[in-house]
């Protein structure tokens, strides 16, 4: 919504621009005044809005109501809206009774090709006439080209502004500019680079972009003007405007095209130092060089579920290249076993960059051994002491035992006829007999080798 006013005196009109009129009242609109020209219109076709088309054209009349001068006053007042074919047909027929006037339908005509059309209601005379009122439409309706793209700190970037129709341009007929708007600074432009008909090369309005942004004045002859970025920086991440009009069409604006410029930097992996020896662990992450502003999570790689926020304090700023560095610290009370990560979310990328392992035992600083290549020649160590120690146990176990069996097992001398019996060896049991009082037993020794037993028997002897 749009109201408009001229000023007294040799000083240029100047337009009053509303984005929101709710809550805009009479007052409002008597201390703005006095006003000339009243302007309003619904949203372009295909663009996205909060409110039905019909909301504009009842906020256009009550605007217009305050916006009257007084019955009986000798001030002319003219008023306009426009609808973009968005207004339903029951829509226009109230428009028209609100605004006690028919439309006027306008088409975009280029050649045999109808670009566009529009509905207008006024009680401007050129209304009537189509030629009269696109000139008098040119400075206020536009049909505006928008595009999103992405690009890295770094590298070079096309920002796309291309006439849809393929025409060939005389670059004498042509006025081109990209601008951007100037942060803080609302409806204030910066010319990022232009070109004026007549000149021989592209000029730049803004020390920023000077020797980074280029036009080809071949392309511009094809209907390409395209704007050519290099080095791109995180400053560069704006809305930049494209603006094309012809000299011989008395500067009528050709081509508007706006594209929103997302600049992102790949953020270093995340490196994780830490922790001490006390009760409390402290893990510091850092990461550095990255954009935009970076998500950043601690996560238990146990479970790999994300840690309190409530354990970390993060700080994210900005260094001298304009990217960002992180550096995050965790703190959580010892336990048994400590897993834990450092992940940073650059969203733009929809990249998550998790640091490596950090895992470690806890315990006391007494079991920690301080020299790398003692617990390595150690390790090697304890298995052959082992073995020797068993082969020690094993020997004095074979030696004792023999020596039992000598005590238990003398050997007699008899007259006449001798009957002995075999000694019994063991190989994983006894073979049981008649009057055996010896019970199953284990066989092997812990060598591997069979045991020898006595067993204390009497044989027919003879004294």
């Amino acid at each position: 919504m749009s109201l408009g006013f001229l000023e007294h005196g040799s000083e240029p009109g100047k337009l009053k621009h509303l984005d929101d009129v709710t809550n805009v009242v009479r007052r409002d609109v008597e201390v703005w005044g006095p006003f000339d020209l009243a302007y309003g219109s619904t949203p372009p076709l295909g663009h996205a809005c909060s409110q039905p088309p019909a909301w504009y054209l009842f906020q256009f009349h009550r605007i217009l109501r305050y916006a009257r001068p007084r019955p009986g006053s000798p001030q002319p007042f003219f008023w306009m809206f426009v609808d973009n074919l968005v207004l339903t047909q029951d829509d226009r027929v109230v428009a028209t009774r609100f605004l006690e006037t028919d439309p006027v339908t306008i088409q975009d005509v280029h050649g045999s090709t109808i670009r566009n059309a529009v509905h207008v209601w006024s009680n401007i005379p050129a209304v009537k006439s189509p030629g009269l009122l696109l000139l008098l439409l040119c400075g206020l309706r536009a049909e505006i080209q928008e595009e999103e793209i992405r690009a890295m700190v770094g590298s070079d970037v096309l920002l796309s502004c291309i006439y849809p129709e393929g025409n060939t341009f005389d670059l004498n007929d042509l006025y081109v500019y990209w601008q951007i708007n100037v942060p803080g600074k609302r409806n204030t432009s910066s010319v990022v680079t232009y070109y004026l008909s007549g000149n021989s090369s592209a000029g730049h309005g803004n020390n920023h972009y000077k020797d980074r942004a280029r036009l080809s004045l071949d392309s511009m002859k094809q209907g390409d003007f395209s704007l050519h970025l290099h080095n791109v920086t995180p400053q560069d991440e704006q809305k930049f405007n494209c603006l094309v009009f012809r000299k011989s069409l008395e500067l009528e604006k050709i081509l508007e095209v706006t594209v929103t410029l997302n600049v992102a930097a790949n953020y270093s992996m995340p490196v994780v130092s830490g922790p001490s020896q006390d009760e409390e662990l402290v893990f510091t992450c850092t990461s550095t060089d990255g954009y935009p502003r970076p998500n950043v999570y601690w996560i238990n790689k146990t479970d790999n579920s994300l840690l309190d926020d409530a354990l970390q304090n993060s700080t994210v700023s900005l260094n001298a290249r304009g990217l960002y560095n992180v550096v995050s610290v965790l703190r959580i009370r010892r336990s048994p076993t400590i897993d834990v990560g450092c992940c940073i979310e650059n969203v733009l990328l929809h990249q998550n960059l998790t640091s490596g392992q950090t895992e470690m035992s806890t315990g006391t600083k007494d079991s920690i051994t301080e020299d790398p290549v003692d617990d390595t020649q150690d390790a090697v160590n304890q298995p052959v002491l082992s073995i020797l120690a068993v082969l020690v146990v094993a020997v004095a176990v074979a030696v004792a035992t023999g020596w039992l069996c000598r005590r238990r097992c003398p050997y007699r001398s008899y007259a006449g006829a001798q009957a002995a019996r075999p000694e019994l060896e063991l190989t994983g049991q006894f073979a049981r007999r008649e009057g055996d009082p010896w019970r199953k037993r284990g066989s092997t020794g812990e060598l591997g080798a069979p045991l020898s037993l006595c067993p204390p028997f009497s044989a027919g002897a003879t004294r």
